[in-house]
């Protein structure tokens, strides 16, 4: 097991007991690698698909814990000689998934979905203990470390500048220079 997945496998036990960090947390998970929009006929869903099973056993539990949604989780992937497998979080049903984007702020209490290519709302950040409960979901979901043995280096990545630049706010906030 590499180092990173070690600290992955640690940070996924730690669930904050506040609801507030709770959201941060999956704001960031679904923000890396989550997905939601409109079906065919105008009905709600909210995926998140990652190799990663700890991103999506953690993004479960927080949506458990928040919701008390129970959300569909599968396995694509990794039979017939395929290398990877893709672990798979829906939540489908629409009153479900409205309250979800509602508490995350991706969706507005009237109903109008934000872009999904804009970064999680300042709103979920606004405490410190937020802010390291968004970190550590962008870690689980798109981050590595190497070994502190070798050499120190943190890496999270992001395919949106904004959602980059976010997230390096954050950190430089704690004064680590990123």
């Amino acid at each position: 097991m590499s180092f990173s997945s070690e600290i992955k496998e640690e940070l996924t036990g730690q669930v904050p007991a506040a609801r507030h960090c709770q959201l941060a947390e999956l704001a960031a998970i679904a923000s890396a690698c989550g997905t939601f929009s409109l079906r065919q006929g105008g009905r709600l869903f909210f995926i998140i698909q990652s190799e990663n099973p700890l991103a999506v056993r953690k993004a479960a539990m927080l949506i458990f814990r928040s919701f008390r949604i129970r959300p569909e989780v599968s396995v694509v992937g990794g039979g017939n000689g395929q290398k990877s497998r893709l672990f798979l979080l829906a939540v489908l049903e629409d009153e479900s998934v409205s309250r979800l984007l509602k508490a995350l702020k991706f969706m507005t209490e009237r109903g109008a979905l934000r872009d999904p290519e804009r970064p999680p709302s300042g709103l979920l950040v606004q405490s410190s203990c937020c802010r390291r409960a968004f970190l550590r979901g962008s870690f689980l979901a798109s981050g590595s470390l190497s070994n502190p043995e070798r050499s120190y280096h943190l890496e999270i990545s992001s395919e949106n500048m904004d959602k980059a630049e976010q997230i390096r706010d954050l950190i430089t906030g704690f004064d680590i220079e990123a």
